[in-house]
């Protein structure tokens, strides 16, 4: 599947800010020449993929989330703990 993005073009809803096509698509290793940008995906999957990689992560962004969905998870799990203690000891 390839699918061909240009910044001229109006591709969001008129409310909706062109956050993506601010994006420089060399520091997300897309292809372009010009206005242009190529994406090659081998299925739809990848292609939404590559549309969130260009339009909603910087670089930094991709490289903290693992950690943060990790922290996130963490976190999550210790307030379920701090509740269940919470139910069999009573303040």
């Amino acid at each position: 599947m390839s699918g061909v993005l240009s910044p001229r073009r109006r591709l969001y809803p008129p409310a909706c800010k062109p956050y993506g096509l601010e994006a420089e698509p060399e520091a997300a290793g897309f292809r372009h020449k010009g206005d242009r940008i190529y994406i090659d995906t081998p299925d739809i999957h990848a292609l939404c993929q590559s549309f969130i990689r260009l339009c909603y992560h910087t670089p930094r962004a991709e490289k903290i989330i693992p950690a943060g969905l990790f922290l996130y998870n963490l976190l999550g799990r210790l307030g379920l703990a701090r509740v269940r203690l919470s139910l069999f000891f009573p303040a």
